[in-house]
């Protein structure tokens, strides 16, 4: 799983903005995941693919996320 997250491929069109590697805490259910980079949207696009693979790794495990607890944060 944390493999999976920090494997995940950085299209061509983003090495530019500089990514961080995508970090992960996980507890049971609760998670957050952290990158950071020079561009906003690529933020917003390695994150949505982490969350993705962060999603389908908990519903195999018998768990789920709360969607209505996801939220963006950005740092400036």
């Amino acid at each position: 799983m944390f493999q999976d997250a920090n494997a995940l491929p950085i299209p061509e069109h983003l090495k530019a903005m500089k990514p961080t590697n995508i970090g992960i805490l996980i507890y049971v259910d609760d998670y957050k995941l952290t990158v950071s980079s020079m561009s906003i949207s690529s933020n917003i696009t390695l994150l949505a693919k982490a969350y993705k693979i962060v999603d389908q790794w908990l519903w195999k495990a018998g768990l789920a996320s709360n969607q209505d607890k996801h939220e963006i944060m950005h740092y400036i």
